[in-house]
């Protein structure tokens, strides 16, 4: 299996509708949250990209505060 480091920017300019299409893209990041998390979701609204995110429990329970 092959790996491939892109850029957050540079992947979600790819998945902007281009002529009129609409496109999607679902992006996994395993491990987290992490230190970048807020990176990540400062790129996202400033491409206006929606995103839904899910913990699993013992991150929840971590950050239930």
């Amino acid at each position: 299996m092959t790996f491939f480091r892109l850029a957050l920017a540079a992947m979600l300019m790819s998945a902007l509708p281009a002529h009129g299409a609409d496109r999607t893209i679902y992006l996994t990041f395993d491990d987290g949250p992490l230190n970048g998390t807020s990176n990540i979701l400062d790129v996202l609204e400033a491409a206006q990209v929606p995103a839904t995110l899910f913990m699993v429990g013992m991150h929840a329970e971590a950050s239930a505060s």
